[in-house]
C-alpha cells in the first residue's frame, strides 16, 4: 500500500491505494481519515461529502449528498454513488476525487473517523486540471448531466437508474461514449487527443482482463 505523503513523509490524511495495473487512471480503495483533534502539521480532513444512495428516512430513493465529520453518529454502511468526493480541512483546502460509484464504509472510533470507499471501477484522484484522471472525470461529469437534461422533469427516473448502475459498466459506457464522440472530431485540444488515446489503451487492457464487455450498452439503457 502508498499512502499520499508530505515531503516530510507524513500522512496526508488519506490514502489511494496501488492502482490495480500501471496503465489505470485511478485506484481500486481511497481512505480517508478525520480525526478529532487536527495536528495542525499537514492536511487534516475535517469533512468528507460525496453523493450516495438516499437514507430511507430521508426519500424511498435517489441520491443524497453525504457530509462526514468526526464524531460520526448515524449509519456505518453506504452506497457511493457516481461523482466527484470533496475532502475539506479546516482553512477550507480541498482535496477531490472522482468515483463511478462503490461501497463506503465509516469506521467509528473515539479518536477519529475513517472512511474507507470501495470500487471495481477506478477512483480518479484530481491532483492537476491537465491530467487524464481529470479530463475523464470531467468528461464523465458531462455525459451525466447530459443524461440528467434529457430525463427532465422526472430526475426520481434518473437517480433510481444512477443508484442501480454497477460502477464498471458506468465505467466502460463512460470510455465507449466519449471514444466514439471524440473520436472523429478535428481540432481536439491536447487535454482530449491525450484522452482518447488514453481510452484507446484503456479499452485493451480491459479486454486483456476480459473485462470489457461484448456489447457495451448506451448511456441512455443504463441511465
Amino acid at each position: 500500500m502508498t499512502q499520499n505523503k508530505t515531503s516530510k513523509g507524513e500522512d496526508l490524511g488519506y490514502t489511494f491505494y496501488p492502482r490495480a495495473y500501471p496503465h489505470a487512471p485511478g485506484h481500486p480503495r481511497l481512505d480517508i481519515t478525520i480525526p478529532k483533534t487536527p495536528t495542525g502539521h499537514h492536511f487534516d480532513p475535517v469533512t468528507v461529502h460525496l453523493l450516495v444512495r438516499a437514507r430511507s428516512h430521508i426519500t424511498s430513493g435517489g441520491v443524497e449528498t453525504l457530509r462526514i465529520h468526526h464524531p460520526w453518529p448515524y449509519e456505518s454502511h453506504f452506497q457511493a454513488c457516481p461523482g466527484r468526493i470533496i475532502i475539506e480541512d479546516r482553512y477550507d483546502k480541498k482535496v477531490e476525487a472522482f468515483t463511478f460509484g462503490g461501497n463506503l464504509n465509516i469506521l467509528i472510533q473515539e479518536r477519529d473517523t475513517k472512511c474507507v470507499l470501495e470500487s471495481p471501477a477506478p477512483i480518479l484522484e484530481l491532483i492537476s486540471a491537465s491530467s487524464i484522471a481529470t479530463v475523464l472525470a470531467e468528461e464523465t461529469e458531462i455525459l451525466l448531466a447530459e443524461r440528467r437534461a434529457e430525463r427532465l422533469p422526472n430526475i426520481e427516473a434518473y437517480e433510481q437508474k444512477l443508484v442501480n448502475v454497477s460502477p464498471h459498466d458506468l465505467y466502460t459506457t463512460c470510455l465507449e461514449t466519449l471514444r466514439q464522440k471524440h473520436e472523429h472530431t478535428q481540432h481536439l485540444i491536447e487535454e482530449t487527443r491525450q484522452l482518447i488515446h488514453f481510452i484507446h489503451d484503456e479499452i485493451g487492457v480491459l479486454r486483456k482482463q476480459d473485462l470489457w464487455p461484448d456489447k457495451v450498452p448506451t448511456l441512455a439503457e443504463i441511465l
